[in-house]
This record gives C-alpha cells, sequence and structure tokens, in this order.
C-alpha cells in the first residue's frame, strides 16, 4: 500500500512547484487522494494550486466569492492539521 502523503522537499518549496504537481497528479490519478503537509498553504495558495490542476472549479452553493474558473454546487474541503 502507498500513501500519498506529499511533504515539501525544498525549504520554501510551494503547492505549485512542477516536482509536487506531479507527483500530485500521478496520487491523483493512481489513487484519487492525497494529503498535502507541511507546507505554507493559505486560501490564495490553495487557489493557485487548483488553477494549476483544474479548469472548472465546483464549490459550495452558499459561498459568496468566486472566480472566472468556479461554478456552483458541491465542496471542497480544506482541513488544517
Amino acid at each position: 500500500m502507498s500513501y500519498n502523503i506529499i511533504r515539501p522537499t525544498a525549504e520554501a518549496q510551494t503547492l505549485t512547484d512542477p516536482a509536487v504537481l506531479t507527483q500530485l497528479r500521478e496520487d491523483l490519478t493512481r489513487d484519487g487522494w492525497v494529503i498535502l503537509r507541511g507546507f505554507d498553504a493559505d486560501m490564495s495558495k490553495f487557489s493557485a494550486l487548483t488553477t494549476a490542476l483544474c479548469k472548472k472549479i465546483t464549490f459550495d452553493p452558499a459561498r459568496e466569492y468566486g472566480e472566472k474558473n468556479t461554478q456552483k454546487g458541491g465542496c471542497v474541503k480544506i482541513i488544517k492539521l
């Protein structure tokens, strides 16, 4: 069994670093899930990640904020451990 936990391999490595995106895509394609740990993340950095991965993003219909790549419905949950 493989654990899809991605951690930064260098200080200040970002969520949109090409190596992180490659590993993330591989894990998601293979297993459909991944955990990102130890990254300096906030909503704008997470938004940059989702923009790098997705053409359209579905979010909670009660949410008031949206961008050109978002549509209403469903929910994406960020859990800070």
